[in-house]
């Protein structure tokens, strides 16, 4: 809709918005042209050149205010200066007079009259003057910062940089490049040579660490002071972050633009030293991820023993339930359905972290995040969704779905006497839903080519999906027969 068709139609939209509903909206068309950005520039790592790209959603520049509108009285579009930070207006000034100062000096007429070269017609040059062995590292470091300099106002004109720059190499060939080896911060690195420098930590225990490790003898670190990150073992370093893709349902992994440090990292290594000052520092594991770590390692050994068992051994009798078969009203799981979606999302996750996030198994295994829009059943998920969770393909849905009738027919009725008494249960629930997927013909997703066997994949499926079940058969028990407890210390007392 059209706010500016009159002035009657402006206020009334200026009273609407005075009340700050988030779903309002104002369009570029109100804005004045500088007051939206509509690229980033962005280092390229390939070409090592800062390039621009567009934005996919415009932006406003801070503190831009809506000042345009068309058909409307003119005191309502008013022309709103943007404010621009001290520093920023004063840097755009100097560079403002060096630009207009370069421009007036080399737009003049070098033969005016403020200029008369007559003066130094004696002025000669000779070869004595160019003996300057001593100067010449000064003169190539000045020279190397005018063209800086000049490379910068010519907004780094590649074919420019070519034919006044040389290569890297010639420092170890010309002494003469020494003092801008020496000073040079990375800013002229190679992108083969580029290192990056990290600052000293602001916790005063850490950075008694830096100061101990680093083989400096009086040495205090200033506000200035760097570590480069070949001081560092490669694992103390972080170069990429994951983030979830919107678009594609996805984590991806991408490269940060300037790493960073672990936490507790401390520099140890320091070539052309003496062994013990490059000592291998172990970073610190806080206690949960570790206990985390033990747990996901006990359950990976846990499961490795119990498949690797032959599940056919005499601990397992599976002739006692030859009489459990599901029908098709076993099937009529309507409502439980999303909770069996959610069970196989869950049981998807747990496999693929321990397949390493292998994208082909995940391709083969999991849907995109569009099918809650489609299918109801996957609401679950949709609801405690906070990113990590799985939208499991029917194959999964299906092999859960087996498995839940199964433990549901063993944990009730007559097959439960039997089953109560066994010594791995859980064992047992995926050797008889293995059967009965065996008499359905069930179809399996194919084996990806990174060597992960679906059947493999299935049991690891069925045994995340055994435990969580019975497990929650295991709660509810304990719950029912507390409850059952309670009532009776009630009827007691009252009695």
């Amino acid at each position: 809709m059209d706010i500016c068709n009159s002035e009657k139609r402006l206020e009334t939209y200026f009273a609407f918005t005075s009340k700050h509903d988030l779903l309002n909206k104002v369009c570029e068309k109100h804005f004045p042209a500088e007051a939206i950005i509509t690229k980033k520039s962005s280092f390229d790592a390939k070409s090592g050149k800062m390039i621009l790209t567009s934005l996919e959603r415009p932006r406003l520049k801070k503190d831009s205010v809506p000042s345009i509108f068309p058909g409307c009285p003119d005191y309502y579009s008013t022309s709103v200066t943007l404010r621009v930070s001290p520093d920023k207006k004063r840097q755009r000034m100097e560079s403002l007079n060096i630009d207009n100062t370069i421009k007036d000096e080399s737009s003049e007429d070098v033969n005016d009259n403020f200029l008369d070269p007559s003066k130094y017609e004696n002025l000669q040059l000779d070869e004595n003057d160019f003996d300057l062995e001593d100067e010449k590292p000064i003169i190539v470091y000045v020279a190397g910062y005018c063209l800086h300099i000049v490379l910068k106002k010519l907004n780094w004109c590649p074919l420019c940089k070519d034919l006044m720059s040389l290569d890297r190499s010639m420092e170890d060939v010309d002494p003469s490049f020494s003092v801008i080896a020496n000073v040079d911060r990375g800013g002229n690195y190679t992108i083969e040579q580029k290192v990056h420098s990290f600052r000293f930590p602001k916790d005063e225990h850490m950075f008694q660490k830096w100061i101990s490790a680093i083989p400096r003898k009086d040495w205090k670190p200033t506000l200035h002071s760097r570590v480069c990150e070949k001081h560092f073992p490669a694992e103390a370093i972080i170069t990429k972050k994951s983030s979830f893709d919107a678009k594609s349902g996805k984590m991806i992994l991408t490269s940060l633009e300037r790493p960073r440090l672990k936490k507790d990292s401390v520099p140890s290594i320091f070539p052309g030293c003496p062994d013990y000052y490059s000592t291998s520092v172990t970073l610190r594991v806080s206690p949960d991820k570790k206990r985390q770590r033990m747990e996901s390692l006990n359950i990976d050994n846990t499961i490795k023993d119990e498949f690797s068992e032959d599940v056919n051994d005499n601990f397992l009798d599976p002739s006692k339930y030859e009489n459990l078969q599901l029908d098709e009203n076993d099937f009529d799981l309507e409502d439980e359905k999303p909770i069996i979606v959610y069970v196989a999302g869950y049981c998807l996750h747990i496999v693929l972290k321990k397949l390493n996030w292998c994208p082909l198994c995940k391709d083969l295994m999991s849907l995109d995040r569009s099918m809650e829009d489609v299918d109801p059943s996957f609401s679950v998920i949709a609801n405690v969704d906070r990113g990590g969770l799985k939208y499991p393909s029917k194959a999964i849905i299906d092999l859960v779905t087996y498995n839940y009738c199964v433990v549901k027919k063993l944990t009730s009725g007559y097959f439960w006497n039997i089953f109560k008494e066994e010594q791995r249960q859980r064992m047992m629930a995926i050797k008889i839903t293995n059967s009965i997927l065996d008499d359905h013909e069930f179809s399996y997703w194919p084996d990806c080519d990174n060597g992960h066997a679906a059947i493999d994949i299935c049991n690891r499926i069925l045994y995340s999906a055994t435990n969580c079940l019975l497990n929650n058969f295991c709660k509810i028990k304990n719950d029912t027969n507390t409850k059952h407890k309670n009532v009776r210390k009630m009827l007691t007392f009252h009695d």
